[in-house]
């Protein structure tokens, strides 16, 4: 049952403090690759790290910083990727994904600029994302709107997108992970689960564009 919450101080600051992140990392002056790093550990990780831990005065384990439920966990991880892969299969095969699909060309071409790409920024990213939305955002909703706060997290991520104009083909990977992490992490009640799955789908996801475009 969802709690009275319109009143509630805790979710009154909960969510100003998250729509500032949002708006603060999206407008935020940035002039390098240097300072998006910067600000994108600042407002999707420490600014929310902080508010738990000192605000809110909660482990961190309460977001989703845990082992949670292991056998839960791995098993919606599993069947995350099929349902990743089907879904990146029909957009190929119906809506011609791969031609709007852009992976760098310096990382196309030079292996070892891919694996630092994959294993350093785009787990960077995910990570900060992981934490935000399914651990911080995810976590507090839970509270009030229970299994629905998997499909509230993600309408959250979807117009953070369309607000910093990601709304793109780019982007519509990470969406559906986002989706379907945020299942794992109700289920599991953990986000590593989440991150490794969408850590591993974007890795074979750019596998196999690298394949099909060499073809």
């Amino acid at each position: 049952m969802m709690k009275k919450f319109f009143f509630e101080k805790e979710f009154i600051v909960s969510v100003i403090i998250a729509v500032a992140c949002l708006f603060l990392a999206g407008t935020f002056p940035r002039e390098d690759g240097f300072q998006v790093f910067i600000l994108g550990a600042f407002f999707f990780l420490i600014v929310p790290w902080l508010y738990i831990r000192i605000v809110l005065d909660e482990s961190i384990k309460d977001y989703g910083v845990q082992l949670g439920r292991k056998a839960e966990g791995f098993f919606w991880m599993i069947f995350s990727f099929f349902f990743f892969l089907l879904t990146i299969y029909f957009s190929y095969r119906y809506f011609d994904f791969f031609s709007n699909y852009v992976l760098l060309k310096i990382v196309r071409e030079n292996f070892w600029i891919f694996v630092g790409y994959e294993f350093f920024l785009v787990g960077f990213f995910l990570f900060l994302y992981e934490f935000f939305f399914h651990g911080w955002i995810m976590g507090f909703l839970r509270r009030y709107f229970g299994i629905f706060s998997v499909i509230f997290q993600f309408i959250v991520f979807v117009v953070f997108l369309v607000l910093t104009s990601n709304f793109n083909w780019n982007f519509f990977p990470y969406m559906i992970i986002n989706l379907l992490g945020g299942w794992i992490v109700y289920k599991s009640r953990s986000i590593w689960y989440s991150f490794t799955f969408g850590w591993i789908a974007i890795i074979l996801l750019d596998m196999i564009f690298l394949r099909i475009t060499k073809m």
